[in-house]
């Protein structure tokens, strides 16, 4: 790892199922960062097999401010990962690492659960943040859930993630219902990071 790759600030958005808004997050992540650092860019450490360009990614390469082109921000497909989980593994760090040589600040955006349904798919997106020394964003879905329920799925996704040794350094939960935020965050309560409660915006 070289020195430039240690000083860069990064961190990685992780999401326990698909549907969470997630991209909107990191999308706004993005903004932030570019108000604040030279030279931001984006990784996807596992992209699809199927041969479509990720949507979210080609979003996100607009708006960063390094040179940077969409082959260089996919780690892995979700095809590498099935076949060999070490070796793709392996992969998403070397290229992950070729993109924070040229960059100040990282978002990097896991996984979208469009492939398989997989319960252990987050555990594999927290052991990639750890392998990346980069911070995990947690970000749950509100929608559709009661507040005890999105308490119950954050004690489980963030033992999952600490079981993985990843650092998490907040927790967003997205598209609640905009009559219980307070609700909600109360029920999920103190978990020793930032946590926000975000209304359902349905136009995002």
């Amino acid at each position: 790892m070289s020195a430039a790759a240690e000083s860069v600030s990064s961190i990685y958005i992780a999401a326990p199922e698909g549907d969470t808004g997630k991209s909107t997050v990191a999308l706004g992540l993005l903004q932030a960062l570019c108000a604040s650092a030279a030279r931001v860019g984006v990784f996807r450490p596992i992209a699809r097999s199927d041969g479509d360009r990720d949507y979210i990614l080609e979003l996100l390469l607009e708006r960063i401010t390094v040179d940077l082109d969409y082959d260089e921000c996919v780690g892995a497909t979700y095809d590498d990962v099935h076949a060999d989980p070490e070796a793709a593994l392996s992969e998403i760090v070397v290229k992950y690492h070729a993109v924070a040589d040229r960059c100040d600040a990282v978002v990097i955006v896991g996984s979208d659960y469009t492939e398989i349904a997989n319960p252990s798919e987050l555990g594999y997106n927290a052991r990639i943040a750890a392998n990346l020394d980069a911070p995990v964003l947690l970000v749950l879905r509100g929608s559709r859930r009661t507040p005890d329920e999105v308490a119950q799925l954050t004690g489980v996704c963030t033992a999952e993630l600490a079981a993985q040794h990843a650092h998490l350094t907040g927790i967003v939960v997205n598209r609640c219902p905009a009559d219980r935020l307070d609700e909600i965050a109360a029920a999920v309560g103190d978990r020793g990071v930032p946590l926000w409660t975000l209304p359902e915006v349905p136009i995002l």
